[in-house]
């Protein structure tokens, strides 16, 4: 049986994908730096695992 999907729709969320495109970073950096406790933790992280994460996130980071 499927497993039901989690709506994102309209909640600007954004994969670590698209977090690393934003920082200029490779996915490892992020997940590294994640791992590592030098970047909070994610804004969403889903049954399944995959992490969420709001602009105010990318914003917070870029700060730093």
């Amino acid at each position: 049986m499927p497993r039901p999907k989690l709506k994102l729709q309209g909640k600007g969320l954004l994969t670590i994908t698209q977090v690393a495109g934003m920082l200029g970073l490779s996915v490892y950096q992020v997940d590294y730096r994640l791992r590592q406790e030098i970047f909070p933790l994610p804004t969403l992280t889903s049954p399944q695992g995959v992490r969420y994460f709001s602009q105010d996130w990318v914003d917070q980071i870029k700060k730093q």
